[in-house]
């Protein structure tokens, strides 16, 4: 029994590898965007066959920047309040609660 139970689990792994894809996703993005909207439309039609203009790829590469910085401090916040929160399970499961002494109790 405890050799079933202390084999590793394999939705942990995925799990991992998942949470590391949703961080690598937007930042490669960002990271591999052109600065220059003619270069980003050049790519779309290298890659799809789909012909861009300028104000269309100035468009799209606008909107792709607001997704992928919303999409990293969507995952930013989340990662914080978990760190936050698992904290404070931590510390309140370790606090030892005692009546409040008041001043005039003090003497």
């Amino acid at each position: 029994m405890d050799k079933i139970m202390s084999t590793p689990c394999c939705h942990k792994t995925s799990r991992r590898w998942f949470g590391f894809a949703e961080w690598l996703a937007p930042t490669a993005i960002l990271i591999l965007l052109p600065k220059c909207p003619m270069c980003l439309a050049a790519y779309v039609a290298a890659l799809t066959g789909v012909g861009l203009s300028f104000a269309g790829a100035s468009e799209f590469r606008a909107a792709l920047v607001i997704v992928c910085v919303a999409a990293l401090s969507y995952l930013v916040t989340r990662k914080t309040c978990r760190v936050v929160a698992k904290r404070v399970r931590s510390t309140s499961s370790r606090a030892v609660f005692s009546p409040i002494k008041s001043p005039e109790n003090a003497l």
